[in-house]
């Protein structure tokens, strides 16, 4: 759960729940074998879902707040990312669509969850409240750095967007 809404994956839909009034707000589509919702930073703020299926070998990616009202009324799926690459093998026959089985799943990093990022960043500092590249690497502190308030310290409640 992130922001008050809970995606809920089955079959081959995604409901949004608002859990602060407890109800569907919206309903999306997804590959047969859809579970697991992994949410991930989204830039200038807020959150984006991706969704992977079991059955499928592509990664669904949700806003569920497009507009950035506080409202998942307008949640929208904006992007499906195919998990495989084409490959031939000496002992099967050629592979027609994509390969694998599905499953995949995704890890967001650095994991925004309440707990998490706020290890990420002891992790990344020097003791003297700077993020440093010796420690985490150059690609993730300058990602820690784009990062908003409410990425940075989700259980606030003056960044509950």
């Amino acid at each position: 759960m992130i922001n008050g809404w809970l995606l809920h994956t089955l079959g081959t839909k995604i409901t949004v729940v608002d859990t602060r009034t407890d109800e569907i707000v919206a309903t999306l589509p997804c590959d047969p074998g859809c579970h697991g919702v992994q949410w991930g930073a989204k830039k200038d703020g807020g959150y984006l879902a991706y969704v992977s299926s079991k059955f499928s070998n592509a990664l669904i990616v949700v806003d569920p707040d497009p507009n950035g009202n506080g409202s998942a009324l307008d949640a929208r799926v904006i992007g499906k990312i195919v998990l495989t690459e084409q490959f031939d093998t000496d002992m099967d026959d050629r592979v027609y669509d994509h390969a694998g089985m599905g499953g995949q799943g995704l890890l967001t990093v650095p994991n925004v969850y309440a707990g998490w990022i706020q290890q990420t960043i002891e992790a990344c500092s020097d003791g003297q409240g700077d993020l440093s590249e010796q420690l985490c690497g150059e690609e993730m502190v300058e990602f820690l750095e784009s990062l908003e308030d409410e990425h940075l310290d989700p259980l606030n409640p003056a960044n509950d967007g």
